[in-house]
């Protein structure tokens, strides 16, 4: 049976204390009863087996039974997305996490019309560390932001196989992936002319999700999914 996971920072010692919301959700909402094992993380490799011991004063007090500490692994799968509304990069991030992309990249390109802001990052990586209760995972995606173009493509050196993902490309059946892999999903009003032709000077192939033209939120998940069973 899998035990239920609860996110902790703060891992030292023997025994620790959940936080207010991770507290409430133990007491309140899944209503545990002492003794019973749990899961922590901390969503940079570390896993660790406990029991709940007792509540004191609205916090969950837990016994630490057992611990490991995982190594970070190489970057395999990025996704770079155009920016967008803030509420529709929330979403992108949250399904992205869930699928275990190992980065995110938000940038400008010519037709993004959206603002930046430097909150947005501590939102995401919140975002995704909830997501590990759920899928199991140990690490959240590195999150890199804001970029323009020309910066990107200097991170995109580093990966073996570069997409952008177009309407007009070829089919994803048809690619023969070597990892690590970087995918580039546009902007709303997708890349212009001249920034295609500047992806494909730096060897970035075009491929078609589908044959249906979709929102930078619907192809960024998709295109994860894709990345990640390929």
């Amino acid at each position: 049976m899998r035990l239920n996971r609860f996110f902790c920072d703060r891992i030292k010692g023997e025994e620790l204390i959940l936080d207010a919301e991770e507290s409430h959700h133990l007491l309140h909402v899944l209503r545990l009863k002492p003794q019973t094992r749990i899961e922590i993380y901390n969503g940079n490799g570390s896993l660790l087996e406990g029991i709940f011991i007792k509540e004191i004063k609205g916090r969950a007090l837990i016994a630490i039974k057992k611990s490991e500490q995982f190594n970070r692994p190489p970057v395999k799968i990025a996704i770079a997305a155009g920016l967008t509304r803030s509420n529709l990069m929330d979403e992108i991030v949250r399904r992205v996490s869930e699928i275990g992309i190992d980065q995110f990249i938000a940038f400008r390109s010519r037709h993004t019309s959206e603002e930046f802001y430097p909150s947005a990052i501590k939102r995401w990586k919140r975002t995704a560390l909830q997501t590990l209760k759920i899928s199991g995972l140990l690490f959240i995606p590195e999150f890199i932001a804001p970029l323009n173009l020309e910066n990107l493509l200097n991170i995109a050196q580093s990966f073996r196989t570069r997409i952008f993902f177009d309407i007009n490309g070829q089919s994803f059946k048809s690619l023969n992936i070597e990892y690590p892999v970087i995918g580039l999903i546009g902007p709303p009003g997708d890349f212009s002319e001249q920034e295609k032709d500047l992806l494909l000077a730096n060897n970035f192939k075009t491929v078609k999700i589908n044959d249906s033209i979709m929102k930078t939120e619907t192809a960024a998940i998709l295109a994860a999914g894709m990345l990640k069973n390929a």
